[in-house]
C-alpha cells in the first residue's frame, strides 16, 4: 500500500513506519486516506467548466459574426461586377478548351514551316 504524506501524516509517519506517536491498528490516519482517495474542490471544477463554457459560447458567436461580415462582403463584391462569375467562369472555360485543342492540333500536326504560318492574305499578296 502506497504511503499518503499530507500534513498531518508527515509527523506520525517517517521513512514508510510509524512512529511511536501514532496508533497502530485498523483505524489509522493511513487507513482513512487510502479510503477517502482524491479530492477534488467541485467548487472550481464547476467553475473551471462554467468558464470553459462561455468561452466556448463567446468563440462561437465570434465565429459567426465574422463569417457574417465576410459573406456580406462577397456579396457586395459580386453585385458590383459588369458580369456574373458564372459567366465569367463559362467564359475562361470556352477560352480554356480553345487553347487545349489548338495545342493538340499543332502537337498532331508538328511545327509549322513558313507557308503554312503565313495568313490567306498574305499568301495572295506574295508575286
Amino acid at each position: 500500500m502506497p504511503l499518503v504524506r499530507t500534513e498531518s501524516t508527515k509527523e506520525l509517519f517517517r521513512d514508510g513506519k510509524p512512529s511511536s506517536g501514532s496508533r497502530q491498528g485498523g483505524d489509522s490516519v493511513t487507513d482513512q486516506a487510502a479510503q477517502a482517495g482524491v479530492q477534488l474542490n467541485r467548487r472550481l471544477l464547476v467553475g473551471g467548466g462554467a468558464l470553459v463554457g462561455i468561452g466556448g459560447l463567446l468563440g462561437l458567436s465570434g465565429a459567426l459574426l465574422l463569417s457574417s461580415a465576410i459573406v456580406s462582403a462577397t456579396r457586395k463584391w459580386v453585385n458590383q461586377l459588369e458580369r456574373p462569375p458564372r459567366e465569367i467562369a463559362k467564359l475562361r472555360l470556352r477560352q480554356a478548351r480553345a487553347a487545349a485543342a489548338a495545342g493538340a492540333e499543332a502537337w498532331r500536326n508538328g511545327p509549322a514551316t513558313q507557308s503554312q504560318a503565313a495568313s490567306p492574305r498574305q499568301r495572295a499578296n506574295r508575286p
